[in-house]
């Protein structure tokens, strides 16, 4: 999990194509799309930066709608492969006028971003993380915010070691971040009848706090 020099320059690479690429789907919004019309611009846009696009993903199973609609958030989770290692980035867009309430929530998870991000530096553990991620975005004014996970990213999706079932989060297997670790903080919401909402960025973990290796620019994208 603690990367080498050359590492660190793949993984560079493929969180920079992998978030440009996203963002050029995003730019693609447009009301009545259709979800595959907008994984076929992030698709061609991995693969001309010479890459490989693992998915993009939105919601569970789809649009909500079926359709792109006005006014609607849509999440955005990219996931692509550059060199063998893997670029895995987050936001949330709305094509039209964006509610006080989705605006609300966007800025109170960029709060529990900050503060996670705040937080980082060799030593303190997975667990402590969450606690400080969750508890932020509450106190920010969205109290229905329950789950974030943080993880590492290299040639795997996630390879620190991860049990299945119920003890995935229990102490024995907490994760304890060291310098030269290269990991996401992965904040998804779902709400059943409301819409889906994801920030995600990834950052290397350095003598004193971290690096970014995305952009951290996690304001919500309004396409008119």
């Amino acid at each position: 999990m603690i990367k080498t020099p050359p590492e660190l320059e793949h993984l560079r690479k493929a969180a920079q194509l992998n978030e440009a690429s996203c963002e050029t789907a995003i730019r693609a919004l447009h009301e009545g799309a259709e979800w595959p019309e907008i994984v076929a611009v992030y698709n061609l846009e991995i693969t001309k930066g010479g890459g490989m696009p693992r998915y993009l993903i939105t919601s569970l199973g789809g649009l909500r709608h079926g359709r792109v609609a006005l006014s609607e958030p849509t999440m955005f989770d990219a996931l692509a492969v550059y060199d063998h290692y893997l670029g895995d980035f987050g936001r949330i867009a709305v094509v039209g006028d964006a509610s006080t309430e989705l605006q609300q929530r966007v800025q109170a998870m960029q709060a529990g971003m900050k503060a996670g991000l705040d937080f980082i530096k060799p030593g303190i553990k997975r667990r402590d993380l969450i606690d400080i991620v969750i508890t932020a975005t509450r106190k920010a004014g969205f109290p229905e915010f329950f789950y974030v996970s943080p993880h590492s990213i290299g040639l795997e999706h996630t390879d620190n070691p991860l049990p299945l079932g119920p003890e995935v989060f229990s102490a024995a297997h907490d994760m304890t971040l060291e310098e030269n670790m290269v990991f996401n903080i992965d904040m998804p919401f779902f709400e059943h009848g409301w819409g889906t909402l994801h920030i995600e960025d990834t950052v290397r973990v350095t003598r004193n706090g971290y690096e970014p290796l995305t952009s951290l620019d996690t304001s919500l994208r309004i396409i008119s």
